[in-house]
């Protein structure tokens, strides 16, 4: 309708005052799997289909490594591909730095597929205040079937998981987890289809000087005494969750 005009009036009828595209069909068109959870804005999103892996550093372990392949994916036709040293408790885990967002409530979350050699998973956000750096992790090992996160004095408690995974299938899972260092404390985890509220639970921090920034990384541990693979697609970080 119009200003000004009856809302039974036939005049103007054929100008546009504005146009807007169905948001469901945006999020389609996105390629991202923010389906799962909405609530944040997306700030920075990789679904691994550039023609390098530069947008990640690599860190862990000697003789770990990543790289994009297209053996499997969940949108498109590349994702990453993470391999760990051939011993237990080693790891490779993928490093991406950010400016302090203008909000502080952070989002992380990626889609994920085991490969070999039931690995341990971990998604992590590290923000830094200028006086802390506040660690928020979540935790899954493809071997005992548990997720946990890193509790305020460093260590990890066990959540209850109630999805199922079936590793002989093309089956992804989402992981995604949610910080506010102003209040130091974690928001809610994701993983599967199952939403867990840790809203009263403090972050682990430690005193730091750097300067205000972010951290995103997603480890991959070996659980064997041999190299375990996981493969990551479309990595999306969000703020004001």
């Amino acid at each position: 309708m119009v200003h000004t005009t009856k809302d039974y009036s036939s005049r103007y009828r054929q100008d546009v005052v504005y146009g807007n595209i169905d948001s469901a069909e945006q999020s389609a068109r996105q390629n991202i799997n923010s389906f799962y959870d909405r609530r944040g804005t997306v700030i920075w999103f990789d679904g691994f289909e550039a023609a390098n892996d530069n947008h990640w550093s690599l860190g862990g372990d000697a003789g770990g490594t990543k790289a994009l392949t297209t053996t499997k994916a969940w949108m498109g036709n590349q994702s990453m591909l993470m391999t760990t040293p051939g011993v237990a408790g080693q790891f490779a885990n993928l490093n991406k730095a950010f400016s302090a967002p203008f909000n502080y409530r952070m989002g992380a979350e990626v889609m994920m597929r085991e490969g070999d050699n039931d690995p341990r998973v971990s998604l992590l956000i590290l923000g830094y205040s200028g006086t802390y750096v506040y660690r928020g992790t979540l935790r899954f090992n493809f071997a005992t079937d548990v997720l946990d996160y890193r509790n305020s004095a460093g260590g990890y408690t066990a959540l209850t998981v109630v999805d199922s995974y079936n590793t002989d299938q093309e089956q992804w899972i989402p992981i995604k987890l949610v910080v506010d260092w102003t209040t130091g404390y974690y928001v809610r985890a994701f993983f599967g289809g199952t939403e867990y509220d840790l809203s009263t639970i403090p972050l682990y921090a430690t005193a730091s000087a750097i300067l205000p920034r972010v951290h995103c990384q997603i480890y991959t541990e070996a659980t064997l005494a041999a190299a375990s693979t996981m493969y990551y697609d479309n990595f999306i970080f969000t703020q004001n969750e």
